[in-house]
């Protein structure tokens, strides 16, 4: 793995766009993406919470990154508070995209990126639900079936999301591409009697902008997001 270059902008209500920018993150490791210094846009690299606090976001560009990209999401205390949509440099047929929800910055916001190869099989789900939460679950994928679970607890979706319905939702898949038509060319989400009762294809960012699409997927306790490859 190397370092590659991670940007985006995120645009406010009150018109302030702010720039993103890191020169060097480490593909495969998820890291913060900073406020640029470029051109003195801002001082000092911070995240975006500590150097914004008080400005509401409604809409960004796609998050980018050199080679491949899994998923860009702002978190706070612990807590996913909105996801980005994800693209590589270069391949990005809309340049601002509206999110599911604004959200108004407090100090410490941070947005946390996952760069990564374009050879990668790190295959990612990224969800909003009804009741206004949000959550990314991935999974390596290595053959056969593989259960997708969150980035910050190792949960499934059946234990995270019980209860709710997924509306919003969005796959990515850097390298697996045809290995992914078990699960319909992405990821299946499945019931406790193993029904298919949500499919959402995946993008793979080199090729194609990822964007969230309008899904209806009610998540009970057991319930499974399973990312199936053929090898």
């Amino acid at each position: 793995m190397v370092d590659v270059p991670v940007a985006g902008t995120l645009f406010c209500s009150d018109g302030t766009e702010i720039a993103l920018h890191l020169a060097d993150m480490l593909e495969g490791t998820e890291e913060a993406l900073t406020t640029s210094i470029q051109s003195n846009f801002t001082i000092s690299a911070a995240p975006v919470g500590t150097a914004y606090a008080g400005k509401t976001i409604v809409a960004s560009t796609p998050i980018q990154a050199k080679n491949g990209i899994s998923y860009a999401y702002l978190i706070r205390a612990g807590t996913i508070i909105n996801i980005f949509p994800v693209a590589v440099f270069g391949v990005v047929s809309e340049s601002k995209v509206n999110l599911c929800t604004s959200i108004t910055l407090m100090a410490g916001d941070s947005v946390q990126v996952l760069a990564s190869a374009a050879a990668s099989r790190v295959n990612c789900f990224a969800c909003y639900t009804n009741r206004g939460q949000y959550h990314v679950f991935k999974v390596t994928s290595s053959g056969s079936a593989q259960e997708a679970v969150s980035v910050l607890t190792g949960k499934g979706i059946g234990d995270t999301f019980q209860g709710q319905t997924v509306t919003k939702a969005y796959a990515t898949a850097n390298a697996d591409g045809v290995l992914l038509a078990p699960s319909g060319g992405g990821v299946y989400v499945l019931d406790d009697k193993n029904n298919v009762i949500g499919a959402v294809a995946a993008s793979a960012p080199g090729t194609v902008q990822c964007f969230f699409d309008d899904v209806n997927i009610p998540i009970g306790l057991n319930y499974e997001a399973q990312f199936i490859t053929s090898a």
